[in-house]
């Protein structure tokens, strides 16, 4: 747990984190790994978790594997799979995939995809706990529409690949993409006490407070 409701699935072998949010009767999973069988050990762990809660919404940073590479997963849960507009046709694409060699869960029992678009932002909130996740776009100077969401109870801002990285010397360097992101928290007034990173996992901190990472 990093903080109530809010939970970190790291699978080590891939070097790739998952951000679970609870809700009351509810999850939202956001960044699914690198394939269907990740995906799938991701809802496992979810469902022996929280066995009375089901996976509803599905989200993801961007389109690269590490992020969005699990979705079929996802879909098989019949979660609800939240993007960007320009993201729409590779989930669809990724959906009707045929997996005949060797069937995924979608293949084998076929649901039907659910998929919600937004511009600009996506909220979620209940007595539990507040999701919102903001299409920060191009300033993140790696693709065109960029996710990044925000837990304002936690005050924690989880972020795919823009922060930090653990150098060869084995000292924390900050990305190129953190001081824009920083600065785009501070208009936003988010008031972010923590940031949490998806990638990269193995060697590096899975999470920095707002100070060190402006020390960095």
């Amino acid at each position: 747990p990093l903080a109530p409701g809010v939970w970190s699935a790291e699978l080590e072998d891939i070097g790739s984190r998952t951000l679970i949010v609870e809700f009351v009767d509810y999850l939202a999973l956001i960044e699914i790994a690198v394939g269907s069988s990740n995906g799938e050990r991701l809802a496992d762990a979810a469902r022996r978790r929280w066995p009375q809660k089901p996976i509803r919404y599905a989200l993801f940073g961007h389109y690269h594997p590490h992020y969005v590479g699990g979705i079929r997963a996802m879909i098989a849960e019949g979660a609800t799979v939240v993007t960007t507009p320009l993201n729409e046709s590779l989930v669809r694409k990724m959906a009707a995939l045929r997996f005949t060699i060797e069937p995924d869960r979608l293949a084998r029992s076929p649901r039907p995809l659910k998929i919600q678009t937004f511009s600009d932002r996506f909220d979620l909130a209940d007595s539990l706990n507040q999701l919102v996740a903001f299409n920060y776009g191009d300033r993140s100077q790696h693709t065109d529409e960029f996710v990044v969401f925000w837990l304002p109870r936690a005050r924690i801002l989880f972020q795919s690949s823009l922060g930090w990285y653990r150098a060869t010397d084995g000292e924390l360097r900050a990305g190129r993409g953190a001081g824009p992101l920083l600065t785009w928290a501070d208009e936003q007034e988010l008031g972010v006490d923590r940031i949490v990173q998806s990638w990269p996992m193995r060697g590096n901190a899975a999470e920095v407070s707002r100070a060190q990472l402006d020390s960095l």
